[in-house]
């Protein structure tokens, strides 16, 4: 053997010997296919290691069980390709192993010829992490980029010089930059855009300045557009772990419309507080645990004090152990069902026991989370005093109507049985005439003198009757203020006209002069009068009664006018009289506009009325103004 061929013989030993160690041990999979039979050849320990093949399990895959059905397109061409010289590495490419999973790889192809076959000699590279990575980071950079895009923020990233990065639509939107300018990224160009739209320009371009001499701080403030628009601009450096500036990222968001809300709902509350601080009834916020959280001016005020000296107190430091019990257990009640109680009851305040109509309700939210409610508590004190004035009116009245009724019972009794006593009285008279003339026995005559007796008896009592109604009350004259008795009365009848939608209306009485007459009369016929006109009201809008009145000469003139139902044309000449009433059964005595036409007529006055259906009525009374004139 020559050495010329001992030295082949060694090369190739040494090749082989070479290519098996670099094949067995290479730290990618290696694989060797037949290009035209599309299968395997040889294939690597790390290919196996990837794929859970065995060497010779290797030999006799084929591309159907190394991927997916639905990779296999993908895959074929991919092979296509690198067999074809025209891609040198398929990157990310799917493969199954053996158990199903999948992983991923990158090949690299290298063509070679042997006994003039073609083979190629496919590198394998596991970059399933990688992948995963890639995927993760490509994941993130679609949403960051979806975020960019659909933020209502408009965002600018400059880097250490000030120079533009990235900026994204809603930059321009606010900016009015075109698009074209912003494919640029020129800095001067989109400069002059955003100072085009200051309302102080200068003041941007400075704080610019500011920014980049301090550059690792932190900025918020507002700027002014020309166009009245207000934008919030909030400016972040960006710092490496060295603390060295990479750059700075610019928030700009338009707040014009959040301002406006703002802006409202400051004066809305402002409002409110003017409102609930006006009022004059108490307000107060308290939890459950019977804790103030707030209390307006007038409540303060009843306690003694200012709003900030009762915050924080509780129902036991303001109030009697009783009171605040009974009020905290309607305030839980309140807040554990949700729904609001009214009622009306007592409190002392400083020492004095006053009646309160109080309202609680629940509140939706608390800033301390703990559940609470609100109370309106409104002073009916004097509200009630007017209403137990009120109803002795109406029982004075009442009491009137009865002495009324009695009497006019009475009256007609009188009427009814003087007549037939007088013929009675004359006839006896005529019959003892002609029996003391006959000479008729002394008894028979004694007997009719006795009868004679008898019916001047009855007479007597019929007159006590007639005459009883008259004292039911004590005559006392004296100077009446007509417009006082009127604004009393008003305030009495005050619920009741605002329960039946009437408003009372007086009308110039101050300027009336002082008359003579009995004062608790004259209170009588305005109350009547008045009651009588809010009882005829409808449902209908602005009804009203006006008291209105005038002096003439020695007499003055009261008109009390409705504009409510009217008289009927049919009962206007039954008004006056006893008993006649309109109203329903039960409801009426129909004894009222009698006792007032009584009044009237002891006072030495005249009443008269002028009504029509569907329009209202007034009724005018004619009063002396002085005792003689009666």
């Amino acid at each position: 053997m020559t050495d010329q061929k001992r030295e082949e013989n060694f090369c190739t030993m040494l090749s082989e010997k070479t290519f098996k160690k670099i094949f067995n041990n290479s730290v990618d999979g290696i694989l060797v296919v037949d290009v035209e039979k599309e299968s395997v050849l040889l294939a690597n320990r790390v290919f196996c290691e990837m794929t859970g093949y065995s060497q010779e399990e290797a030999k006799n895959l084929t591309f159907q069980k190394l991927h997916r059905q639905e990779d296999m397109s993908y895959v074929i061409e991919q092979f296509r390709l690198q067999a074809a010289g025209k891609l040198l590495i398929s990157r990310d490419l799917p493969f199954m192993k053996k158990n199903g999973s999948i992983f991923y790889a990158d090949i690299h192809s290298i063509d070679i010829y042997f006994d003039n076959r073609r083979y190629m000699i496919g590198i394998f590279r596991d970059v399933t992490s990688q992948k995963k990575i890639k995927d993760e980071l490509a994941f993130k950079t679609t949403v960051l980029e979806t975020q960019l895009e659909t933020t209502i923020d408009g965002i600018l990233v400059v880097d250490e010089n000030g120079k533009t990065v990235l900026v994204n639509k809603r930059f321009a939107e606010l900016w009015n930059i075109p698009q074209h300018i912003l494919d640029t990224k020129s800095d001067e160009k989109m400069i002059r855009y955003v100072v085009k739209m200051l309302k102080e320009p200068e003041e941007f371009t400075n704080k610019i300045k500011y920014l980049y001499s301090h550059n690792t701080e932190k900025s918020t403030d507002e700027i002014k557009f020309k166009d009245g628009r207000t934008v919030e601009r909030h400016s972040f450096p960006m710092v490496e772990r060295t603390g060295s500036l990479l750059g700075r990222i610019w928030y700009f968001r338009d707040i014009t419309d959040q301002k406006k809300i703002i802006g409202a709902l400051r004066e809305s509350e402002d409002k409110y507080r003017a409102l609930v601080e006006s009022t004059s009834e108490t307000i107060a916020v308290i939890d459950i645990n019977g804790v103030f959280a707030y209390m307006n001016i007038i409540a303060a005020q009843r306690l003694g004090g200012k709003p900030e000296d009762f915050t924080g107190k509780t129902m036991w430091d303001l109030f009697p152990k009783n009171i605040a019990d009974r009020q905290m257990s309607n305030i839980r009640k309140v807040i554990n069902m949700r729904h609001s109680i009214t009622e009306s009851s007592q409190s002392e305040l400083q020492g004095q026991m006053r009646w309160y109509e109080t309202t609680i309700t629940p509140l939706d939210y608390s800033k301390s989370g703990v559940p609470t409610a609100i109370i309106h508590a409104r002073d009916v004190t004097e509200r009630n005093k007017t209403q137990e004035e009120l109803n002795t009116y109406r029982q004075e009245m009442a009491h009137a109507e009865r002495l009324a009724s009695l009497g006019t019972l009475s009256a007609t009794a009188a009427h009814e049985l003087a007549q037939p006593l007088t013929v009675m009285r004359l006839l006896i008279e005529n019959a003892m005439t002609k029996l003391e003339q006959a000479a008729s026995p002394q008894d028979v005559t004694d007997k009719l003198r006795e009868s004679l007796i008898e019916i001047s008896n009855i007479t007597s009592v019929v007159d006590r009757f007639r005459n009883f109604a008259r004292k039911s009350s004590e005559n006392i004259i004296r100077e009446v203020n007509l417009n006082t008795i009127a604004c009393r009365i008003v305030n009495l009848l005050k619920e009741s006209s605002h329960h039946s939608e009437v408003e009372l209306i007086i009308n110039k009485m101050d300027e009336l002069p002082l008359i003579y007459s009995n004062e608790k009369d004259i209170e009588q016929m305005f109350f009547a009068l008045i009651h009588n006109a809010i009882h005829a009201a409808v449902n209908k809008k602005d009804q009203k009664v006006i008291i209105s009145g005038s002096a003439f000469n020695d007499y003055v003139e009261l008109r009390f006018a409705d504009n409510c139902c009217g008289i009927a044309p049919e009962n206007m000449e039954r008004i006056f009289e006893p008993f006649f009433t309109t109203k329903p059964p039960g409801q009426g005595t129909g004894l009222g506009l009698c006792i007032v036409r009584d009044i009237v007529s002891r006072a030495g006055g005249k009443i008269r009325v002028e009504s029509e259906l569907g329009q209202g009525s007034t009724f005018f009374v004619t009063l002396p103004l002085n005792k003689d004139m009666k």
